[in-house]
């Protein structure tokens, strides 16, 4: 209740301003209080960070974006799709042509997502998993791909919790997000990150933050190969990355279901 009433009385923006600035804060006794606090209040886990000393992070910001020690998330089988994130399955499945399942009743535009009108992913495959605020927050390629474009749209910052989503039209195609678009052995793949209430910030890990005015694109020649697992980027303050493939090119697991708890690594289906 007290969330909600903030975000009706705090408009996003300045709501995010303000939140950016505290996030930001490297006075210590602050930064020290709001790290232990979230820790306590969450039950993050610090034995997985490659820093488990707080003191030793220069803000919240820094602590939240965290890194995990390189064995935390082993990764499945090379046959199978993995997570690219810590987090919840929101939804996941197969396209309807260019439509995208949202949540019960709730349905959203491939093109308008991407800002693209001729994507590759007409009936392809989707995963939209969604990362609350006790995730590791970082998101890594499903496969391996060499990076062919980045785009930065900007948009609203509508919160992505499970009320939101569920209640509000197109949320996905209308909050800032950023696309990074790789070609793989399957062919494409696009990942997306979506930014939502209180996330000051989104940033990939050959560019680093990324913000900008209006639509940007940036083309790459494809010398930047990601492996299987390595970093995309990630966020500052919980919200959702979303996966495209194109047609028949993956099956999910059986035993998938919204609100599944997956961990970055974890297989999810199979090529």
């Amino acid at each position: 209740m007290k969330n909600k009433l903030w975000r009706l009385l705090v408009p996003q923006r300045l709501s995010t301003i303000m939140f950016g600035w505290l996030a930001e804060c490297r006075i210590v006794r602050v930064k020290n209080y709001l790290i232990s606090k979230f820790i306590t209040k969450l039950h993050v886990n610090m034995d997985e960070a490659l820093e488990p000393n707080i003191n030793k992070y220069e803000n919240f910001n820094a602590f939240f974006s965290r890194k995990l020690k390189p064995d935390a998330r082993p990764l499945a089988e090379s046959s199978q799709f993995i997570s690219p994130a810590d987090g919840f399955i929101s939804q996941y499945g197969y396209l309807k042509q260019d439509a995208i399942l949202q949540a019960k009743g709730h349905e959203f535009s491939a093109a308008a997502l991407l800002a693209d009108d001729k994507h590759a992913y007409q009936d392809g495959a989707f995963i939209t998993i969604y990362l609350s605020p006790k995730d590791y927050h970082r998101v890594h390629t499903p496969l391996g791909g060499k990076l062919k474009r980045m785009t930065f749209i900007p948009g609203k910052l509508f919160s992505v919790d499970d009320h939101n989503v569920a209640n509000t039209a197109n949320l996905f195609s209308r909050n800032e997000r950023i696309v990074c678009e790789f070609e793989t052995q399957h062919g494409p793949m696009a990942v997306v990150l979506v930014g939502a209430y209180n996330v000051g910030s989104m940033f990939t890990a050959w560019h680093g933050k990324v913000s900008a005015d209006t639509i940007k694109y940036w083309d790459y020649d494809g010398s930047n190969e990601l492996q299987r697992g390595d970093e995309v980027g990630g966020f500052l303050m919980g919200s959702t990355a979303i996966v495209l493939l194109p047609k028949d090119v993956v099956q999910w697991n059986a035993a998938l279901h919204p609100n599944q708890a997956v961990k970055l690594g974890e297989g999810l289906g199979r090529f």
